[in-house]
């Protein structure tokens, strides 16, 4: 039976009714690959601060599925309320304006409602889709369709031999903007400021391709985890039984440089630098969502504005020994989802079972 998510927000934490819901601007956080292995959702290899402070705030749903593991069908669904179906939504190459063109999405209802909506990074997958209604619509800073940046001239050759697909990671001694999603917190962080004094109800969506493949971070980031503690999972191969299509090849992983493209990953060392690279890219994501969150209480905006964050799906990080999404392992369907929203009490972890293409209607009900 279907539940929104809204109902279940006021059922656990109970909603002021002396909020003014008609004010409520909304900031929405989207992430990429991202799995609950997060201090807030009872792990503890990831270090997460300012998810987990967030998740301090709001209401962290513990069973938060994606509707698809797929990157273009779950954020179409997401984004249009409605659920896959044999004929849509199916691809990473899906989108609302090709598979659902009559769906009215989720930022044009709000800005039908007189919001400003706002979109930066990686929102849709195809990052033009349902274009008009967004008021402004900008991607990654170098090229709109681009996201697999490499800084080190090395791998940046590697990247362009390859085919668009170099090293499944990079190390870099940078600061936070030089590589994209930083660029998309600053410009997210620019935009807060600017719409604080404006003072119209706005829609803002910042969507961070981190942790997505290639899993390139700040050296600092790296430097936060000691790799002679990281460990692969217990279970890295098929299970004992399991259909063969149930096993998928990891053919997201295997387009990178330096992959074996066939048969497990039997290399230790290789396997481990993976885990690492996706830690240190999660918490640089953590981090640059850690500024725009500051930003938002130092502007005072968090008193009356909605924020979301959440995973368009999980991943696979040598879990069965596969690498990435496509399969309907828990791993990969599951997947973070915290709310905070004015008048509800934080600090709240729900175990009933929820479903993303349910976050339509609670924004739309939240903010009336």
């Amino acid at each position: 039976m279907k539940k929104i998510l809204i109902a279940l927000v006021m059922m656990v934490a109970g909603l002021s009714c002396g909020a003014d819901k008609s004010k409520f601007n909304v900031l929405f956080l989207m992430m990429d690959d991202l799995r609950p292995e997060l201090n807030c959702f009872g792990q503890s290899n990831i270090i997460s601060p300012n998810i987990d402070k967030l998740a301090s705030e709001g209401v962290t749903f513990n069973r938060a599925y994606c509707n698809i593991p797929v990157c273009g069908a779950s954020r179409a669904s997401i984004m249009t309320g409605l659920r896959p179906t044999l004929t849509r939504f199916n691809s990473y190459k899906s989108g609302a304006d090709t598979e659902a063109p009559d769906a009215v999405v989720l930022p044009q209802v709000f800005k039908d409602n007189g919001y400003t909506t706002i979109s930066y990074g990686k929102v849709f997958h195809q990052w033009d889709d349902a274009k008009d209604s967004w008021d402004v619509l900008k991607g990654s800073k170098t090229n709109e369709s681009r996201w697999r940046n490499y800084l080190k001239p090395e791998n940046i050759k590697l990247d362009a031999e390859n085919k668009g697909h170099g090293p499944a990671y990079e190390c870099a001694d940078v600061p936070d903007n030089a590589y994209d999603d930083g660029s998309v917190a600053e410009r997210t962080i620019a935009t807060l400021k600017r719409l604080k004094k404006e003072g119209k109800p706005f829609f803002l969506a910042a969507g961070f391709t981190s942790p997505h493949l290639p899993f390139n971070a700040p050296k600092k980031y790296w430097d936060m985890y000691d790799y002679d503690t990281i460990q692969r999972p217990e279970h890295n191969h098929a299970p004992e039984n399991a259909p063969r299509e149930a096993m998928r090849r990891s053919n997201e992983m295997r387009a990178y440089h330096g992959i074996p493209k066939e048969g497990w990953i039997e290399d230790n060392e290789l396997a481990r630098t993976l885990i690492h690279a996706y830690y240190a890219t999660v918490s640089y994501s953590d981090a640059l969502v850690g500024k725009v969150l500051d930003t938002l209480k130092e502007l005072e905006l968090d008193k009356n504005t909605v924020v979301v964050l959440l995973g368009d799906h999980g991943w696979s990080l040598d879990d069965h020994g596969m690498w990435g999404k496509h399969s309907n392992f828990e791993v990969v369907l599951h997947s973070p989802l915290i709310i905070k929203a004015p008048g509800i009490a934080g600090g709240i972890a729900s175990e009933s079972l929820v479903e993303f293409v349910d976050v339509y209607p609670t924004l739309t009900e939240l903010c009336s």
